[in-house]
């Protein structure tokens, strides 16, 4: 993201309610650091950052909390799914199944208590899962996850100020998109390299 100039630090951002805010607030550009080695707390301070919801102990969120959640999951879940099946002659089909499924396995119960514990067991699970694709693929999830980190915090006016709308972080003029290409070509060329045979030594 070379070219794009750190923010002020600090800012709160009163027009948002949340649990938790603090002034001192900063990004990953504010202190040059754009890889994170905690992911959670460098999600943490996104939301912090651009005065989204954030709770400090575990507790069930309000009711549009976990609605704007779940629209958010289901749309990078669909994209997810997509991509892996692209290229099947039967991805289509496989799609479908996997829709009917959906709509058919987990209904949502009106009548039943939020299940805190339940959706921290399903969020592991998907963490799980999606570490389990990373694997497959060969691809550094935590070196991804740090560029699509860093390319969030870019989604600023030209003052730098966060760009929300409908409860959700949006592209402006200072976007950067993450440069994942970059990431996994590193990757390969560091497999690479270590995957070379040491050269003899003469004796």
């Amino acid at each position: 993201m070379s070219g794009l100039p750190a923010v002020p630090c600090g800012r709160a951002f009163d027009h948002v309610v949340h649990i938790h805010k603090t002034p001192d607030v900063g990004w990953a550009r504010c202190h040059g650091d754009p890889a994170p080695a905690d992911m959670q707390a460098a999600v943490r301070g996104f939301h912090l950052r651009f005065g989204f919801h954030v709770a400090d102990v575990p507790l069930t969120p309000p009711g549009n909390i976990r609605v704007e959640r779940a629209r958010i999951f289901a749309s990078e879940a669909a994209e997810l799914v997509a991509e892996l099946l692209a290229g099947l002659d039967d991805g289509p089909r496989i799609w479908e199944t996997l829709v009917a499924e959906f709509e058919t396995r987990s209904r949502p119960d009106p009548t039943a208590a939020p299940d805190l514990v339940r959706v921290a067991h399903e969020t592991g699970d998907v963490v799980c899962a999606a570490t389990g694709v990373a694997v497959n693929y060969g691809f550094p999830l935590a070196e991804v996850f740090s560029a699509v980190h860093a390319a969030n915090l870019t989604r600023v006016d030209e003052q730098g100020r966060p760009l929300v709308r409908g409860g959700k972080a949006v592209k402006g003029p200072r976007y950067e998109p993450p440069d994942i290409a970059g990431v996994l070509a590193r990757a390969a060329l560091a497999a690479g390299e270590r995957n070379e045979p040491e050269e003899g030594i003469d004796g």
